[in-house]
């Protein structure tokens, strides 16, 4: 199986959707189909950014994520209108109640979480992993992954020719194993998401990291980070975005799990301000949430 080539300037970064389906037929004949595509970050594509995710291996980053989850599926899309749009519908299987009146409530399988998102996002199957991968010459396919996350929704497609950066807006989940601060855990992921979803040929962005805020919605006990972004200039990169995490600490599982967002926040394809912000605040526990990983 080949992979499909990145454009000249889009070289080092590339989104990837992988589906992996295992089919035991007969005794002990497995047969494994693997379907591999390069989908420019398109929310419909695996949504991760300008170059998303692969992730049949770790997740993302600080401290050596663990609890690779396998990707599933993966599609495309693209628009010429700058309004985004949302053409295929939610996984039913990742959805759940919102708490938000007339949202999706979004049921991440990988990690103890729940959180919302406005009706127009696509909320993606509970395997698939979005996120960015580097070359990397001894790596299958040439590329290894940077950061990667599961539970995924999307806001849209990056309208035209875009397929290679970052979605307007995307959110998911990942772990990181050992207990530690989860204030330098939220920043040091928040800082990794933003370094590959917006550094380009142009250069690497413009990093201004806040503060970590005590977060503690809904009965979690955690921290939250925002960092603002500014993208080197390049065509299809936003002026401004910005990337938001939380991580809370699980004794029982010795992990540090991490809710990510990232967004443009400037353009026709950013989505509203107020939606992130909400989006965020309804992270909740998952009631009954049963480890995977036994």
């Amino acid at each position: 199986m080949t992979s499909p080539s990145s454009p000249p300037n889009q070289a080092d970064r590339r989104i990837v959707g992988v589906v992996v389906g295992l089919l035991a037929v007969a005794l002990i004949v497995v047969i494994i189909v693997i379907g591999v595509l390069v989908a420019r970050q398109v929310s419909e594509s695996i949504g991760a950014g300008a170059a998303v995710t692969t992730e049949a291996t770790p997740e993302s980053s600080p401290d050596a994520t663990v609890d690779a989850d396998t990707p599933e599926e993966t599609e495309t899309a693209d628009t010429g209108d700058p309004t985004p749009e949302t053409d295929t519908p939610s996984d039913p299987d990742a959805l759940t109640d919102a708490e938000v009146e007339g949202w999706q409530g979004v049921l991440v399988r990988s990690r103890p979480f729940v959180y919302d998102v406005p009706a127009d996002w696509i909320v993606r199957s509970p395997g698939m992993i979005s996120g960015f991968e580097e070359e990397d010459p001894d790596a299958p396919f040439g590329y290894s992954p940077t950061v990667g996350m599961s539970g995924v929704a999307v806001y849209a497609a990056r309208a035209g020719d875009c397929e290679y950066v970052a979605d307007p807006a995307v959110a998911g989940t990942s772990s990181s194993e050992g207990l530690g601060d989860t204030a330098e855990r939220a920043e040091a992921m928040a800082t990794d998401w933003a370094e590959a979803a917006y550094g380009n040929d142009a250069g690497d962005p413009e990093l201004t990291v806040g503060a970590a805020e005590p977060f503690t919605e809904n009965g979690l006990d955690g921290h939250r980070v925002t960092v603002e972004v500014a993208p080197a200039t390049e065509d299809c990169y936003p002026e401004q975005a910005q990337v938001q995490v939380v991580s809370v600490a699980d004794p029982d599982r010795n992990m540090v799990d991490h809710f990510i967002l990232y967004a443009d926040v400037t353009g026709d394809e950013a989505a509203p301000q107020d939606d992130l912000d909400v989006i965020v605040s309804s992270l909740r526990p998952q009631e009954d949430w049963e480890d995977p990983n036994g």
